[in-house]
């Protein structure tokens, strides 16, 4: 594309190329691979509103990314979810049209409005509770969609249990011990059935030594975890926290299934993937780690990766069942 160029001045022909630049977001200061226009004969950066708003919007995303924040698409998926127009949502939550419009337009929600918008859409109970506070400010066609979707939702399901129980255990802890995102159970069984797919008959140890090594390694190119998953010092190596609840939630959800095998004299467990792998769930980067973690221990036996593990020092300096920091990914030795 052509333009003018303020040093030249005169019209040149512009190129776009890709650089890490800095945008403040909300007072912190969020870097990406931004796209930025040239001069094709002096070099010097151009202006451009329409790029410079994509750049923006980037760093927003990755603000959301390592904040746990939802955004727009997710915000509307919650509300077409339940049948619910803007109008209606803000009715049932106690916000305002315009706090929802604003949000489907690409602003960032506050903490408080995040969190209220994830516990509507993952506990039916409090949903339910919302609309039977609220059902006479929604009209008559809006009401009943909303009755058909809740009616339509099992609550206290074994699987919402078992997901309640594993959230509220790891935002308890810190951002260091959850690589600075808010928890989400589903990417790290998207993470499992990857692995599982990649590597037939995986051993469930070997397999949760992949997750920690995906979720530390993640952290230690982006400074922010895949899962957001609290990790911990086990017998056999580096685990999530609670990762018997971690496995049934997979289990329960049909992400995988689990198979009794015996490895010589001793008795295990095989995962196998019941789902689809969902690459779009994934950043590139986060691809990369996930291939990046497969090739360099997809060869391994669970012996040989549970030896590796042993020598991080995430685990050589925590004691059994302490959870290990994320600032320890910047020594992992069996990968980079």
């Amino acid at each position: 594309m052509k333009g003018f160029c303020p040093k030249c001045e005169t019209e040149r022909e512009f190129v776009k190329i890709r650089k890490e630049e800095t945008y403040p977001v909300k007072g912190e200061p969020i870097t990406i691979m931004a796209n930025v226009l040239t001069c094709g004969t002096c070099g010097t950066d151009v202006f451009d509103e329409a790029v410079d708003g994509e750049n923006l919007s980037l760093a927003y995303s990755q603000y959301r990314k390592q904040k746990g924040l939802l955004g727009p698409e997710e915000i509307k998926k919650i509300r077409e979810r339940y049948g619910l127009s803007q109008r209606g949502l803000a009715a049932l939550l106690g916000w305002s049209p315009a706090t929802i419009a604003r949000y489907e337009l690409g602003s960032l929600p506050s903490v408080a409005h995040n969190d209220q918008l994830c516990r509507f859409s993952k506990d039916v109970a409090y949903a339910r509770s919302l609309f039977e506070a609220s059902a006479s400010k929604l009209g008559n066609l809006e009401r009943k969609r909303v009755e058909k979707a809740l009616g339509s939702c099992r609550a206290d399901s074994v699987p919402e249990k078992i997901s309640r129980i594993l959230l509220s255990l790891y935002s308890r802890h810190g951002e260091s011990l959850r690589g600075r995102r808010r928890p989400d159970l589903d990417r790290l069984a998207e993470m499992a059935v990857f692995f599982a797919a990649k590597c037939p008959g995986i051993a469930k140890s070997k397999l949760l030594k992949m997750l920690w090594y995906s979720d530390f390694l993640c952290y230690r190119r982006t400074l922010c975890s895949m899962s957001g998953a609290v990790y911990c010092h086990n017998y056999f190596g580096p685990v999530p926290l609670a990762h018997d609840l971690v496995m049934a939630y997979m289990e329960r959800m049909q992400f995988i299934a689990l198979k009794p095998q015996s490895y010589g004299e001793v008795e295990g467990e095989t995962v196998e993937p019941v789902a689809e792998f969902e690459a779009d769930l994934f950043s590139p980067q986060e691809l990369k780690v996930l291939e990046d973690v497969l090739r360099k221990f997809k060869s391994c036996s669970p012996t040989v990766l549970g030896k590796m593990s042993h020598k991080e020092r995430g685990y050589t300096e925590t004691q059994l069942g302490e959870p290990i920091s994320y600032e320890y990914a910047m020594t992992l030795k069996a990968i980079e």
